[in-house]
């Protein structure tokens, strides 16, 4: 799956989201996360923090009435 509509968003692999190419590396990077909590939680609060700042409702809204992209 093409990650580049994520990047045009301003987020980034490992750091607000974790992607994979097959279920093997899935799986992989579940039992990873599940071993090291503390690095989820930190994807976790990037990824929350990101959306918040910049991709609310509102965001949105202020794009649309600047004649901004969506």
């Amino acid at each position: 799956a093409s990650r580049q509509p994520l990047a045009a968003l301003g987020f980034e692999e490992n750091r607000h989201y974790v992607a994979f190419d097959h279920p093997q590396q899935l799986q992989q990077k579940v039992d990873y996360y599940l071993q090291h909590s503390s690095e989820a939680a930190d994807i976790i609060n990037a990824a929350y923090q990101r959306v918040t700042q910049q991709h609310m409702l509102h965001h949105r809204v202020v794009d649309l009435l600047e004649g901004g992209m969506v």
